[in-house]
């Protein structure tokens, strides 16, 4: 992910788009020589998380487990009011 460049600027699809291949293929070989590999996603791995990009990526060629956690909004509603 980055923060250096905006989300509407061009460069910015080229960037993400670039970090995710890299990644996705530095985990595959990982995968390939037999390593478990563990991803943590903040909130809800599919619902508005980078976490899909990756599995996306991964899934076809390997088996993926995902392991729900609590979704920010669920989260969110039961969090104390502070003062």
């Amino acid at each position: 992910m980055t923060d250096e460049i905006p989300a509407e600027h061009p460069d910015y699809q080229q960037k993400i788009g670039a970090f995710y291949r890299e990644t996705a293929a530095a985990l595959a070989a990982l995968l390939r020589e037999g390593k478990s590999v563990g991803l943590l996603a903040e909130g809800d791995p599919f619902f508005y998380g980078s976490f899909m990009h990756m599995w996306r990526r991964l899934a076809p060629d390997f088996p993926v487990e995902v392991v729900p956690g609590v979704t920010g909004m669920s989260a969110a509603g039961r969090a104390p009011t502070c003062r």
